[in-house]
């Protein structure tokens, strides 16, 4: 089932649970849901079956959330080839990401999860800059800053699957159009530009320019195209 809500409920009431509100955060696509809550008049036309949560490190507590999925009807196992650990329930695949560790390995143990986290590049970004929605139960989920959102984004499009880059770019485009005209996280946006390596720039620049999105290039400070050029 697509942008299935009642199931990403559940497993948020597990992470409020287990206190974990502050250590797992919101990505992928599903993040745009809630994005619809901070811009009048952005809508995301999003259609997914995967849930994304990136883990902050270090980890301390959520001992049993394993056994807390499993008894609400989530199958766990690992991926064969990665190991990284994964739960299914009505067709909807969960995983866990976290930043690159220093040796780069593609897995990562969060042990007092009791399961392994894929390990991908830029992630530090989300990391470092997140917002808290909060339910009408006061159940709380952390999504990325807007910006954040975007400018990781930018800086993995070129590894991303043709199909998903595609899909990633017209997101950033219909959410930088709601910054910009809504005049709304474009400070945030200028902050984490500015705090990217001079490699991250021309990355996040050059994806700018290649698709033509000039809500982004506006947004960039005019002595950054300047290293491009």
């Amino acid at each position: 089932m697509y942008n299935d809500i009642q199931t990403l409920r559940q497993i948020i009431r597990i992470i409020n649970a287990l206190h974990l509100e502050h250590t797992v955060i919101l990505i992928g696509s599903w993040a745009e849901y809630f994005y619809q809550n901070l811009f009048s008049q952005y809508y995301s036309s999003f259609r997914t079956t995967d849930t994304d949560f990136l883990i902050k490190r270090p980890v301390s507590g959520g001992k049993g959330f394993v056994k807390a999925m499993q008894e609400a009807g989530f199958t766990y196992d690992e991926d064969p080839y990665s190991g990284k650990s994964r739960f299914f329930k009505n067709g909807i695949e969960v995983e866990f990401l976290t930043n690159l560790t220093r040796n780069y390995a593609a897995i990562y143990r969060i042990r007092d999860l009791d399961i392994n986290a894929e390990c991908l590049k830029y992630m530090n970004i989300v990391i470092a800059n997140t917002i808290s929605y909060q339910f009408s139960d006061g159940d709380i989920v952390l999504i990325p800053d807007p910006s954040a959102y975007i400018i990781q984004k930018a800086l993995i499009n070129n590894d991303r699957k043709p199909d998903k880059a595609k899909k990633d770019v017209s997101a950033i485009r219909g959410l930088l159009l709601a910054i910009t005209e809504e005049k709304r996280y474009d400070k945030e946006f200028l902050r984490i530009f500015n705090g990217l390596s001079r490699k991250e720039k021309r990355l996040v620049e050059a994806f700018a320019i290649e698709n033509e999105i000039i809500e982004m290039t506006g947004l960039i400070p005019k002595a950054g195209h300047q290293d491009v050029l």
